[in-house]
């Protein structure tokens, strides 16, 4: 009797803790688990980072590659940003350098190939210029100058707080910066413009008439009319945060966690949607 209760006890405690585990959605032909952890795209190819590899898929064909440190000049598994040109270049950022497509090859770019001041790269974007920025964990903001194809130098930013989180541009046109410590910059009109905190900038008045996401470490903020910021609220139904993507031109929002993506409502982002599979995510991209 004692050994059939004691039976039922330990299927009773293995149920509760498999109830209990969150399920990771693991992304299909890569290992398990495995998180989007970066997203871009440009008019030919979509780029999906995770925590596992990148993959690349042609828009026209559906054709798909996905690469890795055993079969590319890829320098980590693990992507932490992608930016793309008008021109069809990206680059994709990991915490072990930086990896650029030039429309014909992958050129690997680190610190000593190039002006990058570190290899450990949080945050890329490309700014209405077309000109590629790239944020780093220890040595702060850089923008890439020259012809990015061959060994591009770089002019640093100096701030006070030398790891940066992520990197947006708004419709507009201004370039936002936010910092792993806490704390936001905003370059318009040729200046940058120093928030110290998050809740600096709810009274903001220079910027967009269209939502655009600004990525912080522990919130993402909206910013709707240019004299307010607000965020979403804080209990989302998800795990913890691995990128968000905004992009303007397709009007397409979406927040990317450990167990699923939030797909937003650019006219009503404060609508929070159910979170959904990365499986089911990728089939509404045609991926």
């Amino acid at each position: 009797m004692k050994t059939l209760i004691s039976s039922v006890l330990l299927i009773l405690v293995k149920v509760s803790l498999h109830a209990s585990t969150p399920v990771i959605n693991s992304i299909p032909n890569l290992a398990s688990p495995s998180v989007i952890t970066a997203f871009g795209e440009c008019d030919k190819f979509f780029y999906i980072g995770t925590n596992d590899g990148l993959i690349r898929q042609n828009k026209s064909n559906g054709n798909k590659i996905i690469l890795t440190p055993k079969n590319s000049s890829l320098p980590s598994n693990h992507i932490t940003s992608i930016a793309c040109g008008r021109n069809g270049h990206a680059y994709i950022g990991t915490d072990k350098g930086m990896l650029l497509w030039d429309n014909y090859s992958f050129i690997l770019v680190t610190t000593e190939n190039s002006g990058l001041p570190d290899n450990h790269i949080t945050a890329l974007a490309v700014d209405h210029n077309d000109d590629l920025w790239i944020g780093t964990y220890g040595e702060g903001l850089v923008k890439a100058i020259g012809n990015p194809i061959k060994a591009f130098n770089t002019l640093p930013i100096k701030f006070n707080n030398e790891s940066i989180y992520s990197i947006t541009v708004d419709p507009s046109g201004c370039l936002w910066v936010s910092f792993l410590k806490g704390g936001n910059a905003c370059l318009y009109d040729g200046e940058w413009h120093i928030f110290p905190s998050d809740t600096s900038i709810e009274n903001i008045k220079k910027g967009t008439s269209s939502p655009f996401l600004l990525n912080t470490p522990d919130a993402c903020i909206y910013v709707l009319d240019g004299t307010s910021a607000k965020k979403l609220p804080i209990d989302l139904p998800c795990q913890e945060k691995t990128c968000v993507y905004y992009d303007s031109k397709s009007s397409r929002m979406f927040l990317c966690y450990e167990d699923g993506v939030l797909v937003l409502n650019p006219r009503n982002p404060f609508l929070i949607p159910e979170i959904i599979s990365y499986c089911s995510f990728l089939d509404s991209l045609g991926l």
